[in-house]
């Protein structure tokens, strides 16, 4: 396996997956692409690859369950996160790619908001999006810049672990779930009996974990976690919504104490081939505190719009911004709005490419970010829609 992983890595591949009757299978650049030179695998044989990277304890883990989520490290190349499961065939399994270099904020060319909350001393900021957006590179980069400039006790909690941080000024301490701890509430009851200073929550997966993130945050230390939600508003909802309804009013109240900001990000096709990241930016103000308070999120966006000396901006200016430097096509920025009638009323057609709103733009300047699901900078490969062959 460890054969096939390192070509994987040598073409940039950002996930690899193995499954029954397919040869392995490559991420690359985000389209699937089935490595017809390689052998088509049968059970055994991903059964046999599979316990190769388990070890006896996770081999009874899994096969009680018949899903794993676990970590593997080939030395000198990669860390991989890997998730196991049972389909209708047999075994399979995809490893994401962790790489061992974690970028700096400057590199990824986040907005410079983004520096300065990683710079506070408690609250909670969100980093959102769907699945391989690049939160978790965002928030390791977050990390990897409070390890190098601030005198502090870093705790993470994860499912599983994916970059490893190696103590620069401050003290790290990295938790993995189902290795060193039976649930994310759990650990992070803990790591409040821990000193911590910075806590990392993987995901904020159940009630318990987000009311123990938000106590956190209120009480002094500076919480970072992650969503599935594509825009700051949509957060904010999920968060309230995970409570009962008589907790409503309470949960508003603290989320208006203990949230300092949701940063939600959206990949989009590069005209040059690759993608780049694009940023929506809520941060917290009293008037975006009154409207968590009175049940308005609906409202939160014009008052974002109107936020750029907060760091605020919407993902349409973003979207825009990257549209006016030619760096993506009005057709992939309309397909990344998330109010397509109204993007194309503010920026027009294909031919405008010189939005007014584009400087509400928050931060430097944007460069591709190293994303979880896609390697960036290099051109789409059009995908093979057929497996090899026996």
């Amino acid at each position: 396996i460890e054969e096939i992983l390192r070509q994987a890595v040598e073409k940039k591949a950002s996930d690899i997956h193995f499954a029954t009757d397919y040869p392995p299978t490559f991420r690359i650049n985000g389209h699937i692409e089935f490595q017809e030179y390689l052998q088509t695998l049968e059970a055994p044989h991903i059964r046999h690859l599979a316990y190769q990277v388990l070890n006896p304890h996770a081999r009874h883990a899994f096969e009680i369950s018949q899903e794993l989520d676990t970590s593997f490290e080939i030395k000198g190349l990669a860390r991989f996160r890997v998730n196991m499961y049972m389909d209708m065939r047999g075994i399979g399994m995809v490893f994401r790619v962790i790489p061992y270099e974690i970028p700096d904020l400057d590199t990824l060319g986040v907005p410079a908001i983004i520096k300065t909350l990683a710079q506070k001393q408690k609250g909670l900021v969100l980093v959102t999006g769907p699945t391989g957006s690049g939160k978790s590179t965002t928030l390791a980069s977050m990390l990897n810049y409070i390890n190098k400039n601030r005198k502090s006790h870093i705790i993470t909690i994860e499912d599983p672990v994916e970059f490893v941080h190696k103590p620069i000024q401050s003290k790290v301490t990295q938790r993995e779930l189902n290795t060193s701890t039976r649930s994310f509430a759990g650990a992070l009851r803990s790591s409040l009996r821990e000193d911590p200073d910075i806590i990392l929550v993987g995901e904020m997966r159940d009630l318990e974990t987000i009311e123990m993130a938000i106590t956190a945050a209120e009480t002094g230390h500076l919480v970072l976690s992650t969503v599935h939600t594509s825009s700051a508003a949509n957060t904010i909802d999920r968060l309230i919504d995970a409570f009962p309804a008589d907790k409503h009013s309470q949960v508003r109240a603290a989320l208006t104490e203990g949230l300092i900001a949701v940063v939600a990000q959206s990949l989009v096709p590069k005209k040059s081939g690759g993608m780049i990241a694009a940023f929506e930016i809520m941060t917290m103000t009293s008037a975006i505190g009154n409207l968590i308070k009175e049940g308005k999120t609906t409202q939160i966006k014009d008052y974002m719009l109107a936020g750029k000396q907060y760091g605020m901006q919407i993902l349409d200016d973003s979207l825009a911004e990257l549209m006016s430097r030619d760096e993506i096509t009005f057709e992939e920025a309309m397909a990344a709005s998330y109010n397509k009638d109204d993007f194309k009323k503010r920026y027009g057609s294909s031919q405008n490419t010189q939005p007014a709103a584009a400087s509400g733009r928050a931060g430097g300047n944007f460069k591709p970010v190293a994303d979880d699901d896609s390697l960036y900078g290099l051109k789409p490969k059009a995908p093979t829609n057929k497996p090899g062959k026996k």
